[in-house]
């Protein structure tokens, strides 16, 4: 991405997509009004990064991974309710709703490991 495009994004408080040339696909759907909704696709990836991360690096500790994603998995609940990213109420409904769902099944998760160890002792 054309790092004047992604500064003049953070700068201006609002900005068209008209604005943005060629990149304007990119940022289809968000709300450029608000200077949160131009990082989303910045907070996107690096939680995909942490997730793989956490995966490949802790994949002998399962109690860390859990926490790990239960911490990510919240940041970016935060991030949607807060920044409300999206133009449509809808999909930023829709966002809310899924990344909850997510939410709840690593709680789920760290539940059952809990009782999977206590079992175990």
């Amino acid at each position: 991405m054309n790092v004047t495009v992604f500064a003049r994004l953070i700068q201006d408080e609002a900005m068209k997509t008209e604005d943005l040339g060629h990149f304007k696909e990119l940022f289809v759907g968000l709300d450029l009004t608000r200077r949160s909704a131009a990082v989303y696709h910045l907070v996107f990836l690096v939680r995909r990064t942490l997730f793989i991360l956490t995966a490949v690096l802790g994949h002998s500790r399962p109690d860390f991974q859990i926490i790990a994603l239960l911490l990510l998995t919240f940041m970016n609940l935060l991030y949607l309710v807060l920044a409300k990213p999206f133009e449509d109420s809808a999909v930023q409904k829709n966002e809310v709703e899924s990344e909850h769902l997510v939410y709840s099944s690593v709680v789920f998760s760290l539940l059952l490991h809990i009782f999977q160890n206590e079992s175990e002792v």
